[in-house]
């Protein structure tokens, strides 16, 4: 079944052009395509509405990492994808798995690198959806 899934490459790892290729690369050759992308840059709001799950509403709410999370995220400029394929959530979400395996971590401290990872990829149609509009709403950050 056809899909469409959002992939970001995070802060840090989005200022090196060869994560940015690899990733585009796997996709691929995973028969996905890459419908939009661009360079954006998350605000504490975008941030809150894109980790809903995590945030809960409010920080007394959220899950014990989410402020390091949302520091993290709106840190620096992230890259993001569009895309679409057959099984696309779930053959992306194999693809960040492997690649985050691959691709050498910001820190040697498991507790870093829970929020510290280089992609991030929907987890199911629902969170694609929302993730997608607010990819969408974003102007591409140029800096």
């Amino acid at each position: 079944m056809k899909q469409l899934t959002y992939i970001m490459v995070k802060p840090e790892f989005a200022e090196k052009p060869e994560v940015i290729a690899l990733v585009k690369s796997e996709a691929e050759k995973a028969g996905m395509q890459i419908l939009r992308e661009k360079f954006v840059k998350y605000t504490v709001e975008l941030a809150q509405k894109h980790y809903a799950e995590h945030f809960r509403g409010s920080y007394e709410n959220a899950k014990g990492f989410y402020l390091n999370l949302e520091n993290y995220i709106t840190s620096g400029r992230a890259y993001g994808m569009v895309m679409e394929g057959e099984n696309a959530i779930e053959e992306m979400r194999t693809i960040i798995k492997r690649l985050r395996a691959e691709i050498p971590p910001i820190s040697d401290d498991p507790n870093v690198n829970i929020t510290k990872n280089v992609l991030h990829g929907s987890d199911c149609v629902e969170s694609a959806e929302n993730e997608i509009a607010i990819f969408d709403s974003m102007t591409a950050y140029t800096e």
